[in-house]
């Protein structure tokens, strides 16, 4: 599952890259860092006969896009996304397990294809929003998912935000993301982390982000 996914998700952002740059009108190189906000438990965890309770821990983001525009209003954004970050295992009782020596890393990384549609005063006046929304591949990496299946699924994003000029090649770009997936890891007998229950939820992964336009064509 985790191939079929990487090779979905990699087809689907080169594919739609390929089509856009044929047919743009501007053309968009996007780095940016940020904040990944988790907004959800990923699912319950049993060690040692006790229940914890799963959860991705807020960290650092990073990523890039490639962005065309056909026209004014509508365009076309690929984006790669990978956020420092841990899990926790927090029992009812408020026990951390992560804390007793479990190895607890675990970074996770989007990929998307997302139909854009932007507003722009008629007398363009350096700046503009924005909305889009399209397929998205979740993933799950770290030590803490070694012997997991399934830890890479397929859902959707959605997201709005807004430009600033500061020149004609270079803007300031800031954005609001919504990574939603069904999450279901299969986890047996792990000599840390036990055996996974019931771990199947739609998850909600914001990503708020600060990054640099650079016009590479069209300006």
């Amino acid at each position: 599952m985790i191939g079929r996914s990487w090779a979905a998700g990699a087809f689907m952002v080169l594919a739609c890259s390929a089509s856009s740059h044929a047919q743009t009108t501007s053309f968009e190189w996007v780095p940016y860092g940020g904040l990944f906000v988790p907004t959800r438990d990923l699912g319950t965890a049993t060690i040692s006969g006790t229940d914890y309770a799963i959860r991705q821990e807020t960290g650092a983001a990073f990523g890039a896009r490639l962005v065309g525009w056909w026209s004014r209003v509508v365009g076309w954004e690929g984006n790669f996304a990978y956020s420092l970050s841990d899990v926790k295992l927090t029992s009812a009782g408020g026990t951390d397990a992560c804390a007793g020596g479990t190895n607890c890393s675990s970074n996770v990384w989007f990929a998307s294809s997302k139909l854009m549609f932007r507003y722009a005063p008629e007398t363009y006046k350096g700046w503009y929003v924005f909305a889009g929304g399209g397929l998205a591949v979740a993933g799950h990496v770290g030590d803490f998912w070694d012997q997991a299946d399934a830890t890479t699924d397929l859902g959707g994003v959605v997201g709005i935000g807004g430009a600033i000029d500061l020149s004609k090649r270079f803007a300031i770009r800031i954005d609001a993301e919504d990574y939603f997936y069904k999450y279901e890891p299969q986890l047996e007998d792990d000599p840390e982390s036990g055996t996974f229950a019931g771990c199947s939820k739609v998850q909600n992964d914001l990503v708020f982000s600060v990054g640099v336009i650079i016009r590479l064509a069209g300006m």
